[in-house]
This record gives C-alpha cells, sequence and structure tokens, in this order.
C-alpha cells in the first residue's frame, strides 16, 4: 500500500510518502513558489508497525506546527496494532 499526504504552510511544502510493502517512508520539503527541493529524509524499519508509528508522527508533528493537509492519495485510515 502506498500512502501520499502534502501539508502546505506559507512557502513550505511537506511531502509525506508510506510505502508498507518496502517498509519505508519519505519524507520531502519543498519551497514556493518555483518547488525547490530543500531536504529529503528516508526512513526505514523492520516492520510494517514499526514505519506506520514514524509516518503517524509525522502527520501529528506537522499539524501541530499548523500545517494544513494539501492533498491526500489513497487516503486510508492507519491504526497500528501491536500484539504481544
Amino acid at each position: 500500500m502506498q500512502l501520499v499526504t502534502e501539508y502546505a504552510k506559507r512557502r513550505n511544502t511537506i511531502k509525506l510518502s508510506l510505502n508498507t510493502k518496502k517498509k519505508k517512508m519519505i519524507q520531502t520539503v519543498y519551497r514556493s513558489p518555483e518547488n525547490k527541493l530543500v531536504k529529503r529524509l528516508s526512513f526505514t524499519g523492520d516492520t510494517v508497525e514499526e514505519i506506520a508509528l514514524i509516518y503517524l508522527r509525522q502527520l501529528n508533528k506537522y499539524s501541530s506546527l499548523g500545517y494544513e493537509i494539501k492533498k491526500k492519495k489513497n487516503g486510508k485510515v492507519l491504526t497500528p496494532s501491536f500484539k504481544k
């Protein structure tokens, strides 16, 4: 499953991409108006739950900083369940 969320605030655009098959999340920061790439971070994990938790933390971080959701692709709700 691939999940992509874009946040925007003033001149910054943040793109979070989660790929559960590759167990990888990519965070990309762009500067408007010319969409210049500022930084790109890649997170990998051993399990899907671990990488989903990182994705949810980043979503929460940018929501609390006042960023608004600009675009959402495959907008499925993720609820990680942990087995003991």
